[in-house]
């Protein structure tokens, strides 16, 4: 993949999932660097260490969580975190601890969900043993909580709410372009694989950007909090790439937390796309801005 990236003048930015623990591994990850490996989605869970002991998720443990989230950024790559919400283990301060592990590792992208058991799983099994399934369609989530299913839903959407929140959202991206896109790989382009179509398409979707988040969004303020000094210093693709996950993140969150939305990607309630399948989504217009 490096020489055909090589060859190439390195067309594509790659993402991929991985347990935490990859964090581990540096040659592997200098490798990948080296092919323009630019994401990575792991699921992380809960930042609770005795949460993750008790939903069997060892493998984020074999480093300390934040060392790990801080050894894959050193390599140039963005952590999209999977969060779950509706552990046995939580408690009315969980969600905070969520909110707050998000702003302290200034991770801009979250798919956070509430806990959902699925057949043939060891969940499954303990939870129907335990007489803890519900197939009630009008619920978010077919597991019983062990705290009352209102506050739990009500935790998440207020979780939701502040990690998508458009002045930390911002400030979070603001953070990942200066101190982690620094360390990827230069991509240097070859003569004439920009052209002038290239160009005006890139100006096409910028003015879209600044107008739809510039002009009429309710957030144009902390947008342009960001993208000013990018666009003075001619970094118009951090504007364009940023621009198009933040407004996709923002308008989720927004229509999340007023009940449009499913809690969980595997929920009976399936009104629309869950949070996984709208990561796929983001990711493609992200290659398409890029």
């Amino acid at each position: 993949m490096i020489e055909w990236q090589e060859r190439n003048s390195f067309p594509i930015s790659f993402a991929f999932e991985a347990a935490l623990n990859i964090a581990r591994y540096d040659d592997l990850l200098e490798q990948m660097r080296a092919a323009c490996f630019t994401a990575v989605f792991c699921g992380i869970e809960t930042p609770e260490q005795n949460a993750l002991e008790a939903i069997s998720r060892e493998q984020n443990l074999f480093l300390p969580i934040e060392e790990a989230v801080h050894r894959l950024n050193a390599k140039g790559m963005e952590v999209i975190a999977g969060m779950i919400t509706g552990l046995d283990s939580d408690t009315p301060v969980t969600a905070d601890a969520i909110v707050a592990f998000v702003e302290r590792n200034q991770i801009p992208m979250v798919t956070l969900n509430l806990i959902q058991a699925l057949p043939r799983t060891p969940l499954w099994d303990r939870l129907a043993a335990e007489g803890r399934l519900s197939d009630d369609p009008e619920r978010e989530s077919n597991v019983i909580f062990k705290r009352g299913y209102d506050e739990v839903v009500g935790d998440w959407r207020e979780a939701l709410k502040q990690i998508y929140d458009p002045a930390r959202l911002f400030a979070r991206y603001d953070h990942l372009t200066k101190t982690v896109f620094p360390h990827r790989r230069p991509r240097p382009r070859a003569p004439g694989s920009v052209t002038p179509k290239d160009v005006r398409r890139g100006f096409r979707m910028l003015f879209k950007i600044l107008w739809k988040l510039g002009v009429i969004a309710d957030y144009r303020r902390e947008f342009w909090n960001y993208a000013q000094p990018r666009l003075k210093a001619g970094r118009i693709e951090d504007v364009i790439s940023v621009g198009i996950l933040a407004k996709q993140l923002i308008t989720f969150s927004r229509k999340a937390c007023a009940g449009k939305l499913n809690a969980s990607n595997y929920a009976h309630k399936l009104r629309r796309p869950g949070p996984g399948a709208r990561v796929a989504a983001w990711a493609r217009r992200l290659g398409a801005a890029s």
